[in-house]
């Protein structure tokens, strides 16, 4: 709230030819309570319950008249006054005897500051028990969150606790832990529940987790509920099927991609969400094992040489479902232009027939 006087011009009448520069008076009481004047005294700060006067410049001493109680501040000094009532007539004016007062009326209740910072305390309390709080992040798989609010405090965690952070970095494991500030290291999962893959952080992508507490056998976790759009993982899914026996060193599946495809590390769990299958109708006799062969765009793919192997998709003897690997355990990439294919076994299985195999990856 804030009160205006028009600026007055005070003049001393015995001296019509050096008239005293005129005083402009605003009156705030949240939160200060400011005098600004060009004249012989300067301004004043609102402190809780007062306003300090400041005359350390003033060569002639200031009334400040609040109510019926006057203060005089003498030059070269402070004084603390204290703030007035509401509807409480403030006059202040020099100490000289031919000078013109300034008058205005209070025109709303001073606040209450304790009530204020008790309002203000609670929203912060409110704030850090729920809600969508920014943080800081550092660490790619041990990930350490601090609220970028200060005043924000997180002292234990509480079930669909939001937080949104930009990642500092990819992660290299898929047991990534988050920690908000300075509370227990908890795991964190994708937006299926499932456990992570590397990289399903990536540096400078925003991410939300929220906390639950079922998550982690009842321990409580992290779950991924959104990023940013941008580098936000989509499925994509390879899938081919085989029928009656698979013929030995058959390519069952050829094909180049359009875009970038990663798969992750062993065929598992995709960032999407997506996972990698493989069965058959009927049981293999010996184990099979299917290879996944992978062609750069700049090669020619009628070569033998230029396919390298970069996985495997193995049935077991007397099997029916199979196992999936990629050379090094490490996730695989294609680039908009590679080709991918998938070659049945080197010897033809007696009974392994109507086989289905997926690869599910990111795009």
């Amino acid at each position: 709230m804030t009160v205006r006087v028009n600026s007055l011009a005070w003049q001393d009448t015995t001296d019509q030819t050096n008239p005293i520069a005129p005083y402009v008076v605003n009156f705030q009481t949240d939160p200060v309570w400011e005098f600004t004047t060009l004249g012989s005294w300067q301004s004043q700060t609102v402190v809780p319950g007062g306003v300090t006067i400041d005359n350390s410049n003033g060569s002639a001493s200031v009334l400040v008249q609040v109510g019926p109680t006057t203060t005089q501040v003498d030059p070269l000094s402070r004084l603390d006054v204290p703030l007035p009532a509401r509807n409480t007539l403030v006059t202040i004016k020099s100490g000289g005897a031919y000078s013109i007062p300034i008058e205005f009326f209070v025109r709303n209740s001073v606040p209450n500051w304790g009530a204020v910072q008790n309002i203000l305390a609670a929203a912060t309390a409110a704030a850090s028990m729920s809600g969508l709080i920014s943080c800081l992040a550092t660490g790619t798989d041990a990930i350490a969150l601090s609220p970028i609010n200060s005043n924000v405090s997180i002292t234990t965690y509480n079930d669909y606790q939001a937080f949104i952070f930009q990642a500092a970095g990819s992660n290299a494991t898929s047991t990534v832990t988050i920690a908000v500030a300075g509370l227990a290291a908890l795991p964190v999962y994708n937006a299926s529940g499932g456990a992570l893959v590397p990289n399903t952080f990536a540096p400078n992508i925003v991410y939300i987790v929220a906390y639950d507490a079922a998550l982690n056998g009842g321990g409580g976790g992290f779950q991924i509920v959104s990023q940013s759009k941008l580098n936000f993982p989509n499925p994509y899914v390879l899938k081919f099927y085989q029928p009656g026996l698979v013929p030995a060193n058959l390519p069952l599946i050829f094909d180049q991609f359009d875009i970038p495809v990663t798969f992750p590390a062993n065929f598992g769990t995709a960032s999407s969400g997506a996972s990698s299958h493989a069965a058959s109708l009927v049981n293999a006799t010996l184990s099979a094992t299917f290879s996944v062969l992978k062609c750069p765009a700049a090669s020619d793919p009628t070569v033998g040489g230029n396919w390298s192997s970069v996985g495997t998709v193995v049935f077991a003897a007397g099997g029916h479902s199979a196992s999936f690997s990629t050379t090094g355990s490490a996730s695989v990439s294609f680039a908009a232009g590679d080709y991918i294919q998938i070659q049945g076994p080197g010897t033809s299985d007696a009974t392994l027939s109507y086989v289905s195999i997926s690869l599910a990856g990111d795009r």
